[in-house]
């Protein structure tokens, strides 16, 4: 199955080594789960035999698959706004990117 974001690109986005394969198979495993929390959040297929995503809505979702990323990989162990807050699992952005593209359950 081949995901919507290449290991390559996350790894560009972070400023790794390209060459440098030591954090590869965490990036994939990062990949792999930004993309499903991604599907369970707006309700669409991303990857398979028949995704069910607008065509139009992908790049915003690939978008938001990296900064999932790039947040889990620079803080694995969560993010906290002001220590007063309590934690914060994904960056605002992610939110503003989703929301959008999400299914609403029709009342």
């Amino acid at each position: 199955m081949t995901e919507p974001v290449a290991l390559s690109d996350i790894k560009n986005d972070l400023g790794l080594d390209p060459g440098a394969t030591d954090q590869d198979a965490r990036i994939e495993r990062l990949i792999k789960a930004a993309r499903r929390s991604v599907e369970k959040r707006i309700g669409y297929s991303i990857v398979g035999d028949a995704p069910t995503i607008p065509v139009d809505d992908i790049d915003v979702v690939r978008q938001a698959i990296c900064l999932i990323v790039a947040t889990w990989f620079a803080l694995p162990e969560g993010v906290s706004v002001d220590g007063r807050a309590g934690s914060v699992e994904l960056p605002l952005g992610v939110t503003w990117l989703l929301d959008p593209v999400a299914k609403w359950a029709e009342d």
